[in-house]
Formats: structure tokens, C-alpha cells, sequence
């Protein structure tokens, strides 16, 4: 697109323009071009999805590990706790 009209074709020039009249049309057949070009998309868009999901649940799997050690790490401390506080208290009497 040229921005500055002095530039641009006018409206006669571009109705005589080859590829409006037709004139440079090629005997490819676009139809199966853009089709198998949207096979490939779609295909590759499908594999994306795939190995996003996979990522989520490889994060999903380490989050639920880390969650487990950190309440494993809770009860462990729990435990420490309530020990000094028994041993405190036996030490007082």
C-alpha cells in the first residue's frame, strides 16, 4: 500500500492492472495449497496442546511432591514441638 495518493494507481490503472484483468492468473490450484497449509496448521496446533498439557501435569506432578514434603515437614516440626513442650513442662514440676 502506498500511503502518499500522487503515488498510487488510479482507478483506470488499476482496473487494467494484469492481475485484476486476470491476464497473469496461474493453472496452480490454490484450493489444495491453502488446504494442506491448514492441515499442517491444525496439526501443529494439535501438538502444541499436547505438549502444553503434558507440561501442566509434569508442574501439577512436582507441585503435589512439594506440597506432600512441606506437610511432612509441618507434622515433623509439630511433633518437635509438642516434645520440648512436654519436656519443658516435665523439667518444671
Amino acid at each position: 500500500m502506498t500511503v502518499d495518493s500522487s503515488k498510487r494507481l488510479t482507478a483506470k490503472q488499476a482496473l487494467e492492472h494484469p492481475w485484476v484483468r486476470g491476464t497473469d492468473a496461474t493453472t496452480t490450484d490454490l484450493l489444495s495449497n491453502i488446504s494442506s497449509g491448514m492441515q499442517k496448521y491444525v496439526g501443529n496446533k494439535k501438538f502444541r496442546a499436547v505438549g502444553k498439557a503434558v507440561m501442566m501435569a509434569n508442574r501439577l506432578k512436582h507441585v503435589s511432591e512439594e506440597v506432600k514434603e512441606q506437610k511432612q515437614l509441618e507434622a515433623a516440626n509439630n511433633a518437635n514441638n509438642a516434645n520440648n513442650a512436654s519436656n519443658t513442662s516435665s523439667k518444671n514440676k
